[in-house]
């Protein structure tokens, strides 16, 4: 699903991209993370637990969604305490897919 090998009962959302195999071929699956993928800068206006520098280039999928990215900086535990601007706007939708030169910034909320 959008890339990633994920296996059966995941949940599937309004956008993703779906890969169907038969189950012989899973053997000969390789992830290539780099086909497709970009680098975002991601700015934290507040200290977030685990992170050291406010300001961070993120290597993402092409389709990936700012949940993914909040996932992937571990930090869906702390984002209740915060707002997400994405391009200077603020974005509650957490499954908006982040294009190539996307701007995020954290902020306590």
């Amino acid at each position: 699903m959008n890339g990633v090998y994920t296996g059966l009962g995941t949940q599937i959302k309004d956008g993703d991209r779906i890969g169907l195999f038969p189950t012989n071929m899973a053997l000969i699956f390789a992830e290539i993370p780099d086909v497709n993928s970009f680098r975002i800068k991601v700015k934290f206006f507040h200290d977030l637990v685990g992170l050291e520098k406010s300001e961070l280039y993120v290597k993402i999928l092409e389709g990936s969604t700012l949940n993914s990215i909040i996932k992937k900086l571990n930090l869906s535990n702390q984002m209740s305490n915060h707002k997400i601007l994405v391009n200077g706007k603020q974005l509650d939708d957490y499954n908006s897919v982040i294009i190539a030169n996307d701007k995020i910034e954290i902020l306590p909320a």
